[in-house]
């Protein structure tokens, strides 16, 4: 006769270790390419780094964002993709 179980063959040895919340100290493949998006989409905001920022000041002149800020009441939503080497087919 066979045995049937419940057991699960595929389970993690130690259950615990993800139990109440606890992630593993290794990040997933899916959060650093989360972390990677947040990252590219911060990217513009930037104005080409602090070198091109100061290059601007010196000029007397104000970044882009620091316009926005200063002509608008609040910081607007603007979504940045597709741009530069990640758009689709470049490269």
């Amino acid at each position: 006769m066979t045995q049937y179980s419940l057991k699960n063959p595929f389970a993690e040895k130690d259950p615990s270790s993800h139990m109440n919340g606890n992630i593993p100290e290794t990040p997933s493949r899916y959060h650093e390419m989360l972390e990677r998006g947040k990252e590219l989409l911060e990217l513009p905001k930037k104005g080409g780094g602090e070198s091109r920022v100061q290059i601007q000041h010196g000029k007397g002149r104000m970044t882009v964002w620091e316009r926005i800020k200063v002509l608008t009441d609040k910081e607007p939503h603007i979504t940045f993709q597709n741009w530069g080497a990640q758009l689709d087919g470049a490269g």
